[in-house]
């Protein structure tokens, strides 16, 4: 049997990795778009309640990820020299831009959904399904050319002060309990939609 090293790869270690931790943050945002999806695809009646508690989710959680990425991430990759020479590294962040215009597109017409106006809600949808549809490309995205790249091109040493940094921020941006919060909302998001 081949060895990790063998693939060209490192041995894996005790702590997770900046791209596993990012890897399980997409698998958790994917998770709850997708049950959003089928929330759509299911019931004429767009769920208000569940998109708002959705809308809190994204912008906090999926904030803090890109922000982990944007601010974090691409700062380690930069100090390699990486940054200004490598286009994908810009695209992922034009590309968060994008999703925060398409969450304000939702937000925006949440409110006018009590109207019951059929066309609100088709636009609703219209606007949910391509928020939903740019986020799993974007992911799919970064998982085939930025994670590659992290894992090619940052030292273990380098991985492990991003990893501390990424603690640190989450800390600073939610206090004590608040990645909790946003996990159990998560949760929750999978259950009632």
């Amino acid at each position: 049997m081949e060895t990790g090293k063998s693939l060209g790869r490192r041995p894996r270690r005790a702590s997770a990795t900046p791209t596993e931790i990012l890897s399980a943050e997409h698998d958790l945002i994917l998770d709850v778009v997708k049950t959003l999806e089928h929330g759509l695809d299911k019931t004429a009646q767009v769920d208000r309640d569940v998109w708002r508690d959705a809308l809190v989710f994204l912008r906090s959680f999926a904030a803090q990820h890109h922000a982990k990425e944007n601010i974090v991430l691409l700062a380690a990759l930069e100090r390699q020299g990486l940054a200004s020479s490598e286009p994908s590294l810009q695209n992922t962040i034009e590309e968060h831009r994008e999703e925060a215009a398409l969450l304000d597109a939702i937000a925006n017409l949440l409110p006018e959904l009590a109207s019951d106006d059929p066309d609100v809600a088709a636009r609703f949808r219209q606007a949910a399904r391509a928020y939903c549809a740019h986020l799993n490309a974007h992911m799919e995205q970064e998982a085939r050319y930025l994670f590659p790249m992290v894992e090619r091109e940052l030292s273990e040493e380098d991985e492990r002060d991003v990893v501390h940094r990424f603690l640190l921020h989450r800390h600073a941006a939610d206090g004590e309990d608040g990645y909790d919060r946003l996990l159990a909302l998560a949760s929750h998001l999978r259950r009632e939609a």
